[in-house]
């Protein structure tokens, strides 16, 4: 299982064969350029590639693993409670704030790193003869097949279903919100300062958290909701993935 200490099927080892095969020497070079004009060699370094991939993964998963269970506890520890003693100390709030972020950053690269080690294990293991069977079918327009466990609770699709919901139910209080406070909400200016990022539609100054690839929120939400692409000019015309009007 190590593909680091242990050779795998490759166009050398096959070559390696045929030249003591009692072939004559043209057959053997001539079958060799074969292999790689039609792609053998290629498809082979291809699979050697996500074997190692799968075990690098494996070894960020360990990784996080502790990290993870250790950022939980110091977490927990610096917590500010406001019973604590400690709570009215700002840089102990600071420190706290800091930890509960990197814990939830590392708990989301954990949960990335585990998927992404499940499904390359999952390719890996396609079987070498023939097959019309596939794991994934998908193209700029959509995806037409995953692996059933991708859709049940837990999995990848449903977890990015689950977030499509959330954002879809809270659209409405947040346009709310933004009609009476403006864009962005007043409360969430610092008075007398102005952001260092610019919109390229509305041309508004804004802070790094409103504004994605030169487009602020406000403006990528209602130019979707008419019906284009934010990005449309921006990114040399390629398909966007994320517009439901392109879908």
């Amino acid at each position: 299982s190590n593909v680091a200490a242990y050779r795998r099927g490759g166009v050398a080892l096959i070559m390696k064969d045929l030249k003591v095969s009692g072939l004559p020497q043209h057959v053997v070079e001539y079958f060799g350029q074969l292999l790689i004009a039609r792609g053998a060699d290629q498809a082979f370094r291809t699979k050697m590639e996500l074997v190692n991939f799968k075990k690098v993964a494996q070894h960020f998963q360990k990784q996080l693993e502790e990290i993870e269970s250790n950022l939980s506890v110091f977490a927990a520890i610096a917590y500010c409670d406001p019973s604590n003693p400690e709570a009215a100390d700002k840089e102990a709030r600071k420190h706290a704030a800091k930890l509960a972020k990197e814990l939830d950053e590392c708990r989301g690269c954990l949960h990335a790193v585990r998927e992404t080690r499940t499904w390359t294990a999952a390719i890996c293991k396609v079987p070498r003869f023939p097959s019309t069977s596939r794991l994934f079918v998908a193209s700029d327009a959509q995806i037409s097949l995953l692996p059933p466990e991708m859709t049940a609770p837990g999995g990848l699709m449903r977890r990015v279903s689950d977030f499509s919901r959330t954002v879809e139910e809270s659209t409405d209080k947040t346009m709310a919100v933004i009609a009476r406070h403006g864009w962005p909400p007043s409360y969430t200016r610092t008075e007398g300062t102005e952001g260092k990022h610019k919109c390229r539609h509305c041309e508004g100054m804004f802070g790094g958290k409103w504004v994605r690839a030169m487009s602020c929120w406000k403006c990528r939400f209602e130019l979707r909701l008419g019906g284009k692409c934010p990005y449309a000019s921006f990114d040399n015309g390629r398909y966007c993935l994320v517009c439901p009007h392109q879908h």
